[in-house]
């Protein structure tokens, strides 16, 4: 990535489309260079994530629920079918309109959205239900206030 950013004209633009490992080397590549985050355009064909998808659980607090997120099943999904509604846009963790609050985490977050900067992904506070996963348990906030 880095050699093919050498060549790219200084005004030019870098359009990446593959697995979720290419796009970020190249959102590392580019912020190296010192470039505009503008400049880099990704598309996505799926949420590979960084490591594979497994069950895990979440504590919906706002809620007061507690819920077990199939392999086959998006948080966003879960969410939807156990009544809780989050709203969803892309579904491809690109526009982050489904974002919540993560509250605590015992594991880690997959994050397979390019929505969340490097930086927001490492203070795991977000999560965008419709492609990230966890390993292990998290606590979120939907946004929804009981007896309001």
């Amino acid at each position: 990535m880095p050699a093919e950013l050498s060549q790219l004209h200084p005004d030019g633009a870098l359009y990446v489309c593959g697995p979720i490992r290419l796009m970020d080397a190249a959102r590392r590549a580019l912020h190296a260079t010192g470039r505009s985050p503008e400049q880099l355009h990704i598309e996505t064909f799926g949420s590979s994530g960084h490591r594979p998808a497994v069950p895990f659980e979440v504590a919906v607090r706002d809620h007061r629920r507690a819920l077990t997120i199939r392999v086959e099943q998006s948080l966003l999904d879960a969410l939807s079918a156990a009544g809780i509604e989050v709203p969803g846009h892309c579904r491809r963790g690109e526009c982050g309109v489904c974002t919540v609050q993560v509250l605590a985490v015992d594991g880690e977050i997959d994050h397979r959205d390019v929505f969340l900067s490097d930086a927001q992904r490492a203070e795991q506070q977000l999560i965008c239900p419709c492609v990230s996963r966890a390993h292990g348990r998290i606590a979120i906030d939907t946004g929804y206030r009981l007896g309001l």
